[in-house]
Order: C-alpha cells, then structure tokens, then sequence
C-alpha cells in the first residue's frame, strides 16, 4: 500500500513538473528576456574597445535557442553595433524595448513585435523594429530575432 502511494505521489509531480514547464508566458518576464538580451548585444560603453562580435555572442548565447544563436551568427549580427560604434567613436546605450505581443503557434512558441529605442552618444535617440519569437520550452528563449539594425547601422557607416 505504502509504494502505491509513493508511486501515485511520484505520478503526481511528474506530471505536474511536465506540466509546468510548459506554462503560460509571462508577458513581464519575456520583456525582462528581451531587455537583457538587447542590452547586452547593443550596449557599447567604450567605443575605442568595443566588444568583439565573438564576445557578444557568447555574452547572449543563453538567451538564444541554438538554431537562433547560429542565425544571429551566420548572418554577423553580433558585429554590427561595435562596428557602428567604433566608426562613430559614440557609446550606444540600450534605453528602452516595447513589445507587442502576437500571435501564438502550436508548439506554444509566441511572436512578438518590437521597438528598441538606442542611445547613440549623448543625445541622438533611434528607435529600431523587429520581431522575436519566444518559446517557454524549459524556460523562456528566443528563437529568432529580426531587427532592422542593420539598415541603420550602415546610414552611420556612410557617414
């Protein structure tokens, strides 16, 4: 009697630990996701010394799903803000990130729209759109991420 209790007991929490791991998304924590993740690919405090687009990388890579980290990085994301950066000699700051919540798909993955507003310098504020997908997964990632940087940042390598 006593290890069908146990057993029932375990059943009980295994189910339940299954089931939560694939809870509803919290709208707080994936700003929270976006926010870190954000400030640490575009924040650039020494522009004579910015990051490496290596370092960056693995400074983001536990917010990012593999497949997403092995986009952002074949496609060099990751080297575009120091090179900004450095050719402007002007510190970029993350200021804020506002998302807009989407649509939902059936692996429970949850798209989101978004406006990151970047401090160039002192004084100069961008703002730049995008989209990310989340996935609460075994806690929250990201599986991809587009944003519109890279136009941007090449109008401040023409200038």
């Amino acid at each position: 009697m006593t290890q069908l209790i146990r057993l029932t007991l375990f059943s009980i929490f295994l189910i339940s630990s299954v089931a939560c791991s694939n809870e509803a998304v919290n709208d707080e924590e994936v700003h929270e996701l976006v926010m870190a993740y954000k400030k640490e690919q575009y924040t650039i405090e020494d522009p004579s010394a910015p990051p490496s687009e290596f370092e960056i990388s693995e400074n983001v890579s536990h917010y990012l799903s593999e497949d997403a980290l092995y986009e952002q990085n074949i496609n060099r994301i990751f080297d575009i803000a120091h090179k900004v950066a450095k050719k402007l000699n002007k510190k970029i700051e993350l200021v804020d990130v506002v998302l807009v919540k989407g649509e939902e798909d059936e692996n429970s993955n949850i798209d989101y729209d978004y406006t990151i507003k970047l401090k160039i310098g002192t004084d100069e504020i961008i703002e730049v759109n995008g989209h990310v997908t989340i996935s609460n997964d075994n806690g929250l990632k990201i599986m991809s991420d587009f944003d519109h940087f890279r136009h941007i940042g090449a109008r401040f390598m023409n200038k």
